[in-house]
């Protein structure tokens, strides 16, 4: 059962303001899944916003910080208790997903001599990109790594030209990219 509960308003120099032109969000009855949150989560998403879906990546990434995470049983309603979740070191697959796409998008700028692109900037586009599927998938499963090899795979196919070109300029942002499916993503120019 959904209800409608108002949203938190972020003033605008904030950069999570994704519901600030939304007087309200349909919400779910459970609330987020970062302890100390007092929203309620959104619907089909344990997370109340934007910016817990980041501190929670980000404590994950951190991997020296401790996150309290509520357990809920199997039908996703009744919150039982607290588990502590200490990570002793970053999720490795996250971060062999950041190197490989930095990898392939590093190879791919070198064939577009038009496009001035620079170690660092491909760096952080490779994070944004792996960012932007977490929050889409923040449990890192099946679906989540699917996606990841689609991207890899059409960023690079040599055939799609527009891609890793759109990507590289800052055409199609990483939201973007995680959200296209596949038939979005391999659309294949011949290169000129």
């Amino acid at each position: 059962v959904a209800t409608v509960v108002p949203t938190k308003h972020y003033s605008a120099d904030t950069k999570y303001s994704r519901f600030d032109s939304y007087d309200h969000v349909d919400r779910s009855t459970t609330k987020c899944k970062i302890e100390g949150c007092p929203e309620y989560a959104m619907r089909n998403s344990p997370f109340c916003s934007e910016k817990c879906v980041l501190k929670f990546a980000q404590d994950n990434m951190k991997g020296t910080t401790t996150t309290k995470i509520k357990t809920e049983s199997n039908d996703g309603q009744d919150i039982r208790g607290y588990e502590e979740k200490k990570l002793s070191q970053p999720n490795p697959l996250r971060l062999t997903v950041r190197k490989h796409l930095k990898t392939l998008l590093s190879t791919r700028s070198k064939e577009a001599t038009d496009l001035l692109v620079t170690e660092d900037e491909i760096v952080k586009i490779a994070q944004n990109i792996e960012m932007s599927l977490y929050k889409l998938y923040p449990d890192c499963g099946s679906r989540y790594k699917a996606k990841c090899k689609a991207i890899c795979f059409n960023i690079s196919d040599s055939k799609n030209v527009n891609l890793y070109r759109n990507i590289l300029s800052g055409t199609l942002s990483s939201e973007k990219l995680a959200k296209m499916t596949l038939e979005e993503m391999s659309v294949r120019v011949k290169a000129k």
